[in-house]
């Protein structure tokens, strides 16, 4: 994902949305469906997650370069948390069909799926040296393993950088 061009351009309100995807590693589905009340502003938390045992109300820490849109969105006092301009929340069809395609197209940035926001998480973490444990809490799952195989893209620059490290 393309992080900073969609920081150059996130005075739109569906740029808010995505970035928010990427650092908070929601599905989709569940960061729609979040309302203010699944806000923790005392300790920054947005607590959710539908899926799995694991992923069921976690708590995940809003990253400093989101906290201004989670403002932003609470202040529109929404049907959702992350609703729509009109205040009324988004059906993962209407938001992905309508506003997220859109907003990639326009911005001239590869056609990645929402879902592929949870993977950009897991590979930033990764890269930046999270540990296991916290990783696999904030993504909602329960083993690593998983979220190494499947969600972790590291990319040659990173990869690059690593091999260099090697200093015989």
């Amino acid at each position: 994902m393309h992080i900073k061009t969609l920081k150059k351009n996130d005075a739109d309100h569906v740029v808010k949305i995505i970035l928010s995807l990427i650092y908070t590693g929601f599905r989709p589905t569940e960061l729609l469906q979040l309302t203010r009340f699944n806000y923790d502003v005392e300790n920054k938390l947005l607590i959710g997650g539908i899926k799995t045992d694991a992923g069921k109300n976690r708590a995940v820490p809003i990253h400093p370069a989101i906290q201004g849109y989670v403002d932003y969105f609470c202040s529109l006092k929404g049907e959702t948390l992350f609703c729509r301009e009109d205040y009324k929340g988004y059906t993962l069809n209407n938001f992905r069909g309508k506003h997220y395609y859109q907003t990639l197209e326009h911005l001239n940035l590869p056609r990645i799926s929402p879902h592929g926001c949870r993977h950009t998480l897991a590979s930033l973490l990764k890269m930046h040296g999270a540990d296991d444990t916290t990783t696999t809490k904030i993504l909602g799952h329960t083993k690593y393993e998983f979220t190494e195989k499947v969600y972790t893209h590291l990319e040659a620059e990173y990869l690059h950088k690593e091999m260099s490290k090697i200093n015989i």
